[in-house]
């Protein structure tokens, strides 16, 4: 069986470098970055919503 900390293990190591894989997902992390959820310039309207 697979646990969730193999999981964030193996996505840290495939989604590397555009995703941080935070335990949150909310674009704070890669504010301002491309490709990413935080996208690019200040995003302001993802954190709004």
């Amino acid at each position: 069986m697979v646990n969730l900390e193999e999981v964030r293990r193996k996505a840290k190591e495939r989604l590397a470098p555009f995703c941080k894989v935070c335990p949150e997902c909310d674009g704070r992390a890669c504010k301002g970055q491309v490709p990413g959820v935080g996208g690019a310039g200040m995003e302001v309207h993802l954190f709004q919503t």
